[in-house]
């Protein structure tokens, strides 16, 4: 078995399931540029690190195991279960991640931002890491286009300001080109409505529609509701609402709907606070266990296990 068949290996044992296969020619692509030190390879100019499965391909874990579900790696406690962060950006306050509906299964995939800055919640962007990246650099494009650099920003600045953001636009075509991803040959707005995200096709399949804009991706007689679904998004807020969800999704789960449960867990748990996460966890726990994810009931029952960690990198715990 050579090196990477062994790693592969590796991070199949460490997480449970397979990750897109684009996440190792990303990692591959990353070597080629920076041997030494491929998780820093993007880090300059796109200023993000490789993290998570990309540390299990670059051996962090070949002879060791991590004293804390590697599922906790580099989560924050507030990203939703399906959110499998595998870049972090230097200054700590983006991570891109794979969504991963049902990562048992081999299905559609998509990646997608979170923003520490921004509150709680993931923005799906594309189908895949390296058009998400492409995509991002060309909305940053389109910012500047339509608010300027600023007043404050010199003549000069401004310069080192367009360079820079040409160096990210080269790195994240580099990227696409290496793992076979097709984007149209423009630059921000013009390139923004051209570029297909893929995501119609998940889109497609959400059936409930959750606040954080995500969405529940499960079989429809296992979501059925007679209760209006912004009453459900309402009482997250309203006094008194977070009992009645609580009793509400135990109800769905012991009537054999645990799609319904998994829409309420999710509502609970996307505010970010702490009383809300440890009311939802049992909920999204026995969800998923009834939905066959197991995997994700086990990120919900790592969390549960250290809801009062400070750290994020499982090999510091």
């Amino acid at each position: 078995m050579t090196l990477i068949e062994r790693r592969r290996a590796r991070l199949l044992e460490l997480y449970g399931f397979a990750f897109p296969e684009e996440l190792e020619r990303i990692y591959s692509f990353c070597r080629f540029l920076k041997p030494l030190d491929p998780l820093h390879a993007l880090e300059s100019p796109l200023g993000f690190i490789l993290v998570g499965p990309f540390e299990v391909l670059d051996g962090r874990f070949d002879t060791i195991d991590p004293p804390a579900s590697i599922l906790l790696h580099h989560r924050r406690p507030w990203e939703l279960p399906e959110f499998f962060p595998v870049l972090a950006a230097a200054d700590g306050v983006q991570h891109w991640g794979y969504f991963l509906d049902n990562p048992d299964q081999p299905g559609l995939s998509c990646t997608a931002l979170t923003d520490r800055s921004a509150g709680p919640g993931a923005s799906l962007e594309s189908d895949t890491l390296a058009g998400g990246l492409r995509l991002w650099v060309e909305q940053v494009a389109a910012d500047l286009d339509e608010e300027g650099p600023g007043p404050d920003v010199s003549a000069n600045e401004a310069r080192e300001m367009a360079k820079m953001l040409e160096q990210c636009r080269l790195l994240a075509k580099k990227v696409c080109s290496a793992v076979g991803v097709e984007s149209p040959p423009l630059k921000g707005n013009a390139f923004i409505k051209a570029y297909d995200d893929g995501l119609k096709a998940r889109d497609a399949m959400v059936v409930l529609p959750t606040q954080d804009g995500t969405g529940i991706v499960a079989p429809q007689e296992l979501c059925r509701t007679s209760i209006p679904i912004q009453r459900i998004h309402e009482a997250v807020w309203r006094k008194g609402g977070v009992a009645w969800l609580e009793r509400l999704a135990h109800k769905a789960l012991a009537t054999g709907r645990p799609g319904l449960a998994l829409f309420i867990g999710h509502e609970l748990w996307a505010p970010g606070t702490r009383r809300r996460r440890a009311i939802a966890s049992p909920i999204l726990e026995e969800a998923y266990t009834a939905l066959n994810r197991p995997v994700l009931a086990r990120v919900v029952a790592a969390e549960r296990a250290h809801t009062d960690r400070i750290w994020r990198d499982v090999g510091q715990a």
